[in-house]
């Protein structure tokens, strides 16, 4: 009889020879028996003929183990490299051809490999593994376009997390860059990065513009304003919409002008309206001293024994009156320390009488 040696689970057939009868120990009678043990194991084996018995003759089945083998599951970013390790046995076969106990794949979408293991020249049953591939984000963001001394919210999309190069993080970033400039986000989702996604900001400069300075008109004559600066669009406070208008009333004009960039630029002016009427008979004279000046001012009326100073600031606004002064040819003093620097308008009012001369305080 022979020795044996079969993997667990399987079955190994021993033969005797060289008698007629035969008794097994596990009880068979036939010289052939197929056993399937569950570790080694020894069977013995009688023989006999003619009546007589031979001595036991004994045969070793030898039991191999199945190899138990395990293999992790992978997750990785698309186009990265996946490994896989098999262990548990001495000889491995993948589903793809090879034969190590790891491999490395490069894949871009989900994928499941199957390893078979073998020791002793017993093999297991294939164990499957699976690379998981997440997507690398596809980050996206519109770039700006801002005039000068503007800011912009700048929003990138298709992640979980981002990154800028100013140091914030978030989707959305507010800037206000001074000069054309790129920005650059990275985002990341499910551990995988995408690459640096610029993001420009161009600055447009707004269109130049100066009115130029406050405008004093005798009453009846008449001024033209003109918008000198580039700009391709203008809006005036009158209704006005090309570049220059003509003006001969008192108020403030402003106009705001607009090139093709969408960059808007505003100024204004104020008009100022020198009026005097003398009444039938009646003769009239002013004087304002010092003009310019720092603080105060001297105002004389003769021709009328009673009227009204007012002062009036570059905007049309009254901001001082004295009222019912009764001293023809007298000297009136007001100081103008506590308001700013600009244009007034001294106004004095007497019957059938006005008369307004623009003072500059320095």
């Amino acid at each position: 009889v022979e020795n044996a040696t079969i993997c667990a689970g399987s079955i190994a057939t021993l033969n005797a020879s060289g008698a007629t009868d035969f008794v097994w120990s596990n009880g068979e009678t036939s010289n052939s028996i197929n056993v399937s043990p569950s570790e080694t194991s020894t069977y013995s084996v009688f023989g006999s003929s003619l009546g007589c018995s031979s001595l036991p003759v004994s045969a070793q089945v030898t039991v191999n183990p199945i190899p138990v083998i395990s293999v992790k599951n992978d997750t990785i970013c698309a186009g990265s490299t996946a490994i896989l390790k098999a262990s548990g046995a001495s000889d491995f076969v993948w589903s793809n051809g090879e034969t190590s106990s790891s491999i490395h794949a490069i894949l871009f979408e989900t994928s499941t490999y199957s390893v078979i293991g073998s020791s002793l020249g017993c093999a297991s049953l294939p164990v499957e593994a699976q690379v998981t591939v997440n997507p690398i984000p596809n980050v996206s963001g519109t770039y700006s376009n801002i005039c000068l001394g503007e800011s912009v919210t700048l929003t990138a999309n298709g992640a979980d997390q981002y990154s800028w190069n100013t140091g914030e993080t978030g989707n959305s970033i507010v800037v206000s860059p001074t000069e054309t400039s790129t920005y650059w986000v990275v985002g990341r989702k499910d551990g995988c990065t995408a690459d640096p996604l610029p993001i420009e900001v161009t600055v447009f400069l707004p269109p130049t513009l100066d009115l130029g300075p406050d405008v004093i008109l005798q009453q009846g004559q008449e001024a033209t304003l003109n918008a000198t600066g580039s700009g391709l669009f203008y809006q005036w406070t009158n209704g006005a919409n090309t570049p220059s208008i003509t003006v001969n009333a008192m108020g403030t004009y402003a106009v705001t002008v607009t090139n093709i960039n969408g960059c808007s630029a505003s100024d204004s002016v104020q008009v100022s309206i020198i009026t005097g009427s003398n009444s039938p008979g009646n003769s009239y004279q002013i004087t304002v001293a010092p003009n310019p000046t720092q603080d105060l001012i001297y105002i004389t009326c003769t021709g009328s024994s009673i009227y009204t100073m007012q002062i009036i600031n570059n905007l049309g606004i009254l901001v001082a009156e004295n009222r019912n002064i009764a001293a023809d040819g007298s000297t009136q003093m007001i100081s103008l320390a506590n308001f700013p620097a600009g244009l007034y308008h001294v106004r004095v009012v007497a019957k059938g009488f006005a008369k307004t001369i623009p003072v500059v305080k320095i």
